[in-house]
């Protein structure tokens, strides 16, 4: 197995012995057959998600491409107390507030709140907020507003977020959950407003509700499988294992 700190130490480990082989193999056709079941599943799921993801960018890109002014009036009800900062135009500067790491997810999204004194959700469930917020930047750093685009930690080449501190507002996804919002805004709403990207979302949810129930599927013959596989494997074996393993490691350890 892997240590957890490269370099620390290594074993590997024989699970093998602790499974009753001459008991499952009067099963083995039954199981093979689960387990072929089961993988014969998973393209259809790639196959649905991968569509889900080529109507969601065409949705996007039909977005960009929609009533420009529209857009524009809806960037600028965020800020309609919004009135000039400076003469000269303001900066944009590109920030992280979350990212993952071997932890975990860590999130300073909190400090959004203490840079800003009102801070709205974007409720953006098919990501077609990016396009907004940029321009939503746009239009404040011409005000003359210095601004921090927020990058998303999944995808760094679209924004998740933008902070405008001299206007004491900030507007974020509703993914940021360390940040107290004051309202939100469903950007899907909005853009359903078009035909086109309507009925590219609407197609795009169907394939995700159609993979989901092809996981569900694969999650209820992965239970039988292992239901059938579980009389057969001493599980206190393996945990007294690992119990005889600890020990050495922290002996080594307290040698070191």
């Amino acid at each position: 197995m892997e240590p957890e700190l490269c370099g620390c130490g290594e074993v590997y480990l024989n699970f093998g012995c602790f499974i009753d082989a001459d008991g499952l193999s009067a099963h083995r056709p039954a199981l093979l057959a689960l387990k072929q079941a089961n993988s014969e599943i998973y393209p259809a799921v790639y196959a649905h998600l991968k569509a889900a993801g080529d109507l969601t960018a065409c949705a996007r890109r039909s977005m960009l491409n929609a009533d420009a002014e529209g857009l524009y009036r809806l960037t600028r009800s965020f800020f309609t107390d919004l009135s000039p900062a400076r003469h000269s135009e303001g900066t944009i500067r590109d920030v992280f507030l979350r990212a993952w790491t071997p932890e975990g997810l860590t999130d300073l999204s909190a400090g959004a709140g203490a840079v800003c004194r009102t801070c709205v959700a974007l409720r953006d469930p098919c990501g077609l907020s990016a396009p907004l917020l940029d321009r939503l930047a746009r239009h404040c750093a011409r005000g003359g507003y210095d601004c921090v685009r927020v990058l998303s930690p999944v995808d760094p080449n679209q924004a998740e977020g933008l902070l405008v501190p001299e206007s004491g507002i900030a507007v974020l996804s509703a993914g940021c959950a360390q940040v107290k919002c004051a309202a939100s805004i469903n950007v899907e709403h909005f853009f359903r407003q078009s035909e086109q990207t309507r009925s590219l979302l609407d197609q795009a949810l169907g394939h995700c509700k159609e993979a989901s129930a092809l996981l569900a599927k694969a999650k209820s013959i992965h239970d039988e499988l292992e239901a059938r596989i579980r009389p057969f494997v001493s599980f206190e074996g393996v945990d007294l294992l690992a119990e005889e393993y600890k020990k050495q490691l922290r002996a080594e350890l307290l040698r070191q």
